[in-house]
């Protein structure tokens, strides 16, 4: 292809690519940043889309800015292939893709959480599968409800939204369910998904149950992405905070010969 030593490919267009791009360029290298969505920014641009975490989305408008700025290509819609790598070094910044599913699908509409925030608003009604307890389940939820959609959210947690004690969240995060009108389904798991209900099973005394959905959102454990090789950052690594996804950008583009 012609590219020379200097030409760093960044695969993925989230905070940890786009922080990688952006000291690559200041750091005089020639860059280039593939990203198979239309749009930059990530799982960030589904978190920002719940309740009280919009200000994170300013974080990759102000990255997608510098590294523009710094004349580092930017290319959506494009997913990175064997072409596209060969002869350069590469960034890989791919994120996550969905974990395993613990219930049986017959029937019924089950919507990754990504999905979920990316689309339009699933049909109601909805039970919002939360295995976690941390703010995405809760958010989820929050943000469905206000939108007028029969919402539910699932866990097996004494809890809803167990996590939410680290940040001191919980109580204020329960009473915002309870005030958005979701139904609190706790003590259970999510056994079937079927074409208009869900069959629940309590922890304690394995009973089942059945509870009216359309659609089930699963806000479940993220895995990484692992289809490319190269230096590896972000949650194609292991899935958690921006801030470490930043940092880890920061210290691959750093790191590079």
């Amino acid at each position: 292809s012609g590219v020379g030593r200097e030409s760093v490919l960044v695969v993925g267009a989230g905070p940890a690519g786009l922080e990688a791009a952006r000291v690559l360029a200041l750091r005089g290298r020639s860059v280039e940043v593939v990203e198979r969505e239309d749009r930059v920014g990530g799982m960030v641009r589904a978190a920002a889309e719940v309740a009280g975490r919009g200000r994170v989305a300013r974080l990759v408008e102000w990255l997608e800015a510098e590294v523009r700025r710094l004349g580092v290509q930017v290319r959506l819609g494009v997913e990175a292939g064997p072409e596209d790598v060969a002869g350069r070094e590469v960034v890989v910044a791919t994120g996550s893709v969905p974990g395993p599913r613990g219930f049986k699908i017959d029937g019924g509409v089950v919507l990754d959480v990504v999905e979920a925030l990316s689309g339009e608003t699933p049909e109601g009604p909805v039970v919002v599968h939360d295995p976690v307890g941390d703010f995405v389940g809760v958010g989820v939820a929050e943000l469905l409800a206000g939108r007028g959609v029969e919402t539910a959210i699932v866990t097996q947690d004494q809890v809803v939204g167990t996590q939410l004690a680290l940040t001191g969240d919980l109580a204020d995060a329960n009473a915002r369910l309870q005030r958005a009108g979701v139904a609190l389904e706790k003590r259970s798991l999510l056994r079937e998904v079927r074409a208009d209900h869900v069959v629940l099973e309590d922890v304690h005394t394995a009973e089942t149950r059945e509870r009216p959905a359309a659609t089930v959102v699963h806000c479940g454990h993220r895995l990484p992405d692992q289809r490319l090789d190269g230096v590896r950052i972000g949650d194609c690594v292991a899935p958690r905070t921006v801030h470490e996804a930043i940092l880890e950008g920061r210290r691959a583009a750093g790191g590079l010969r």
